[in-house]
């Protein structure tokens, strides 16, 4: 009799497979989780819709740079534009200090003349070389306000916002003596990516304190932005 019933019970327990596939009931053991195979929503691939995300913003800021470059190209390199690259290729060849120029007040020594001699190694010293690096300014300007107005904010929120800021700033080129300034020689709008990135350095710390010694330390290259050696001795006056 005990027997047949200890048999009854393992062909009851064979019979149910999916109930209980590992024996974890026999064990003691939980109930081990059972595999589920990854479709086509899975977490195998949540990589697509952020690929298809970035594909689409660097597409639209390569759109925005040939907009800037076609715009910059209506416009002439004036003599200011000229000495600016002319600073650049000499610190692309070494010359970091700018000793023995004769460097005017704003000298866009910590953001625009780098940018400038980046771009002299690809297209050398010509009139192409300044306005591709005006059109790459106002790209590089652009995308930190985008990246500053898009924060802590998801899907069409976030398109709606990087679309008022990309109206915005290009609005602008509708007012006919903005445009020279603003895509011609080197101005006062490539200063305004340690402001940007200052106040998305604050946006995204979380500590209490570091919001300040982020600000201090981006807006540091604003604030020297004279070289060294382009700072006149200052003399005493005898009475």
């Amino acid at each position: 009799m005990v027997r047949a019933m200890v048999r009854s019970k393992r062909m009851a327990a064979d019979a149910e497979p999916d109930a209980d596939p590992y024996g974890a009931q026999r064990t003691g053991l939980p109930p081990a989780p059972s595999p589920r195979p990854v479709g086509p929503g899975g977490s195998g691939h949540r990589w697509v819709p952020r690929l298809l995300a970035a594909t689409a913003w660097i597409a639209g800021g390569a759109v925005l740079f040939l907009c800037y470059l076609r715009i910059s190209f209506t416009y002439h390199v004036t003599s200011d534009g000229a000495n600016n690259a002319l600073q650049a290729w000499d610190m692309l060849h070494g010359h970091l200090l700018m000793h023995g120029w004769i460097l005017g007040d704003a000298t866009y020594y910590t953001f625009d003349l780098p940018v400038l001699a980046l771009t002299e190694i690809f297209f050398g010293l010509q009139d192409l070389t300044s306005h591709v690096a005006s059109a790459l300014i106002y790209l590089i300007v652009t995308v930190c306000a985008v990246a500053l107005a898009v924060a802590d904010s998801r899907g069409l929120a976030r398109v709606a916002r990087a679309g008022v800021v990309v109206a915005v700033l290009t609005a602008t080129f509708h007012v006919e003596w903005n445009a020279p300034y603003l895509l011609g020689a080197p101005d006062h709008v490539g200063t305004s990516v340690f402001l940007l990135v200052s106040a998305l350095l604050i946006d995204r710390a979380p500590a209490r304190g570091t919001p300040h010694r982020c600000c201090s330390r981006s807006c540091a290259p604003a604030r020297s932005a004279t070289p060294p050696s382009a700072t006149w001795p200052c003399r005493r006056s005898s009475s």
